[in-house]
């Protein structure tokens, strides 16, 4: 898997490159408007509160937003690092460190946070789908969008009722802790989920609103619907195996994206918008994560 995804993370990493301009990246850099990119880091951030706040009500038990908010930014400090977004189970273990909760309880939750991020991208979808975005948009992506679509209505239908499947239930001792994982998975209700949606379109409003900030800090001039199809197509090619903090696919999919808007050499803001969320998300997932080992 790892040798997979790296060679999928380089071939990404080889296109985004393919129209590299240094002399264009170098200027496009120092004529940036930091005020911008500094305001999509803040925003960033805050982002990773809302989605505390939506991680909270998937468990059953009240847990404190800060160690949520911790934990969140732990866990994209080890998809940054790791390979095989092993981030994942290092957040849930730094959870388990703050609350107690059974760490594949809070697998099952994180489980559930893919489902509604999966989500999120239906939502995307369905706002591009009325502005007439076939024009540009590739056919493929139309039916990977629903395929998702499918499959995240069959998670969330299985998460309501995943309980009453007794089949789904282990005893053997040594698959015990798929149980935890279950009740994880389906300890959210409905009203919680009204709430998670509710959260979830605020996270990609957030998301929409710092592609716009970063190409506007460097000139772009693109669009609202222009920085969805960013965000749309970005997210989806994020589902690709790829190298530790998705270098290469997350780059290789921008300057593909800006392709269809006729803009060659769209590696310099692919380059930006990776670093906005990669450094910030690191170095306070880093710093929480010492702060944990040392307190």
């Amino acid at each position: 898997k790892i040798l997979v995804s790296s060679f999928l993370g380089i071939l990404f990493l080889f296109f985004s490159l393919k129209e590299f301009d240094y002399n264009l990246f170098k200027e496009s850099f120092i004529s940036i408007n930091f005020f911008f990119l500094i305001t999509s880091v803040l925003l960033l951030i805050i982002i990773i509160f809302l989605r505390a706040m939506r991680w909270s009500f998937l468990f059953n038990i009240s847990i404190g937003i800060n160690d949520l908010y911790k934990s969140q930014l732990v866990g994209y400090m080890g998809n940054n690092i790791l390979p095989l977004r092993l981030g994942e189970l290092l957040k849930a273990y730094f959870l388990e460190k703050k609350t107690k909760i059974p760490k594949f309880k809070i697998i099952g939750t994180i489980v559930f946070e893919r489902v509604l991020d999966l989500l999120g991208l239906i939502i995307l979808f369905v706002v591009l789908f009325n502005f007439s975005i076939f024009n540009i948009f590739p056919y493929q992506y139309v039916k990977i969008i629903f395929l998702i679509l499918i499959f995240t209505t069959f998670l969330i239908i299985l998460s309501f009722n995943i309980n009453r499947i007794k089949a789904l239930r282990f005893k053997n001792k040594y698959f015990l802790f798929f149980n935890d994982i279950i009740d994880g998975f389906s300890s959210i209700n409905k009203m919680n989920f009204l709430f998670s949606v509710f959260y979830t379109i605020l996270i990609w409003i957030s998301y929409i609103v710092v592609v716009y900030l970063v190409q506007d800090s460097m000139s772009l001039n693109l669009n609202f619907i222009q920085c969805i199809i960013i965000l749309l197509i970005s997210s989806i090619a994020l589902m690709i195996p790829s190298l530790p903090g998705n270098i290469g696919t997350f780059e290789g999919s921008i300057v593909y994206t800006l392709l269809l808007f006729g803009i060659e050499d769209g590696f310099g803001f692919a380059f930006i918008l990776h670093a906005v969320s990669f450094i910030p998300y690191t170095l306070l997932g880093l710093f929480y994560l010492i702060e944990q080992r040392y307190s």
